[in-house]
């Protein structure tokens, strides 16, 4: 959709992040009705922090796609677990299983293959900028997962709030586009971004972060599949290939928790 629009970074951030915070308002205003200003309140410092997460890690994304490349950004976003499970280690003592820390690898290599091609010298600046991402994303869900009962419609719509103020101030107030770009732009604030957030933080209740952040590392395979069908643009065997292992990763750890868990 990012694409279709054919805007900026900074502006498709504002924009995503404008959208976003109404739709989730409406919901949230929705769902909670005469208890909206409770459930804010009750949220505190833990809606805040997460919120926030959420609105940079968005930030450092489309930075990272405009600046140092769609490649290198997506091999970056696939460390969240592991950034995930060294959090949740370090803060809350919690050990991450070795079959999702074998899937986490498995899916780095994976997606380092699909992009390889892409490569070229790494710049600093840039590898700083596409670390953001995941560090912020990993760091995020093993912080929702220990504040379970924090409103998840309502740190959806602090994230694409800090999300459009931070991009406002980035872009000193020029996030301005056609009329003709705020169509797909409409659908990825309205809908796809935070929705999606808001089903990503529900499952951190219920799995660890590490996993949750793994499986939002499908999102490169799904991606690669949408601009394919959508824009028409044939992908290189090499992703195919890489893609096919990264799902292949996430399927077995999935299915191995299943089965561990079982009736639970």
């Amino acid at each position: 959709m990012i694409r279709l629009s054919g805007v900026g970074g900074i502006e498709a951030a504002f924009w995503r992040g404008f959208f976003g915070f109404f739709s989730m308002l409406i919901l949230f205003l929705g769902t909670e009705k005469k208890k909206s200003l409770l459930v804010l309140v009750s949220g505190g410092k833990p809606l805040i922090i997460s919120g926030f997460f959420w609105g940079i890690s968005g930030i450092f994304l489309t930075l990272g796609v405009q600046g140092p490349g769609v490649g290198q950004t997506l091999v970056m976003l696939s460390l969240s677990p592991l950034f995930g499970s060294l959090y949740a280690f370090l803060v809350y003592k919690e050990k991450p299983g070795i079959a999702t820390i074998l899937a986490a690898i498995g899916s780095i290599l994976g997606i380092t293959y699909m992009f390889h091609r892409e490569f070229g010298n790494v710049d600093i600046g840039g590898l700083l900028i596409t670390l953001g991402t995941p560090l912020c994303m990993g760091i995020n869900l093993a912080y929702l997962r220990k504040h379970d009962g924090v409103n998840r419609v309502g740190v959806s719509m602090a994230g694409s709030f800090f999300g459009a103020i931070i991009a406002l101030i980035l872009g000193m107030g020029k996030v301005a586009v056609p009329l003709s770009a705020l169509l797909p732009l409409l659908a990825v604030g309205i809908i796809i971004v935070p929705f999606a957030q808001v089903l990503i933080s529900m499952g951190a209740r219920y799995i660890s972060g590490a996993e949750s952040a793994l499986i939002t590392s499908l999102e490169t395979v799904f991606g690669i599949l949408y601009v394919w069908i959508f824009l028409g643009e044939i992908p290189h065997k090499d992703i195919l290939t890489g893609g096919a292992f990264v799902l292949l990763c996430i399927t077995a750890n999935t299915l191995y928790h299943a089965r561990k868990e079982g009736a639970r």
